[in-house]
């Protein structure tokens, strides 16, 4: 079967699983290990592929993320396998699925008022904790940490807390892998442009000032 342009597409474990013709942007890797600062920004237009480059750097940098041919039983299979990237053993060997990932879209935040706005981020926050719900078992958090891990995860935080709960994952990140934590924000400032145009951009951006503040390296 020849290969298939997939439009509209987000996912880069979709695209490379699929077959389906992707442009190397892996090199994006190498770019961004050279260039590294406590925090990069990444400003293209609408439709310029950054929420698809964020899933690369999820699939290359995140622990657990390796292929779906590889946990077929293809040892040694990667998603990367055949891409610029892998021609770089060094980034590769120091990097690869090597660190907790934290990926993060606030695109669909686009609600009329400003509670509803933050009771639509506290559902994604619950999405991101169940991704890591791993930390719930963990032997190198105490019970009260993994308490208020429990209470993100149920949708149980206050609108003050709420502000603190990527800070908070990032934490119990750091302490149960012994490793900083990769946040990945895909569309961070569309509540902000919502709220602007709904009337409540004040609210909004009190809010985000805090929810936005992690105090963590990336590596």
């Amino acid at each position: 079967m020849k290969k298939q342009i997939l439009t509209g597409a987000e996912s880069f474990e979709e695209i490379i699983e699929g077959d389906y013709f992707y442009v190397d942007k892996t090199l994006f890797i190498k770019e961004l290990l050279e260039n590294r600062g406590k925090v990069t920004l990444i400003t293209r237009p609408r439709r310029f592929g950054k929420t698809m480059n964020m899933s690369m750097l999820e699939r290359f940098f995140g622990i657990g993320t390796l292929s779906a041919s590889y946990k077929r039983g293809e040892s040694g299979k990667t998603l990367f396998d055949g891409l610029k990237i892998m021609e770089h053993t060094d980034i590769v060997e120091r990097h690869m699925n090597k660190y907790p990932v934290v990926f993060l879209t606030l695109k669909n935040v686009e609600e009329k008022t400003c509670e509803d706005a933050v009771e639509s981020i506290r559902n994604l926050i619950s999405e991101v904790y169940r991704k890591h719900i791993y930390l719930q078992e963990s032997e190198a958090l105490d019970e009260l940490t993994k308490r208020d891990f429990y209470r993100y995860r149920a949708k149980d935080s206050m609108k003050t807390e709420l502000k603190s709960a990527l800070k908070f994952l990032t934490e119990c990140l750091h302490i149960h892998h012994g490793k900083r934590a990769i946040v990945l924000l895909d569309e961070y400032d569309a509540p902000i442009t919502n709220a602007l145009m709904k009337g409540y951009y004040n609210e909004m951006i009190e809010f985000m000032r805090g929810f936005l503040v992690l105090h963590r390296r990336i590596f």
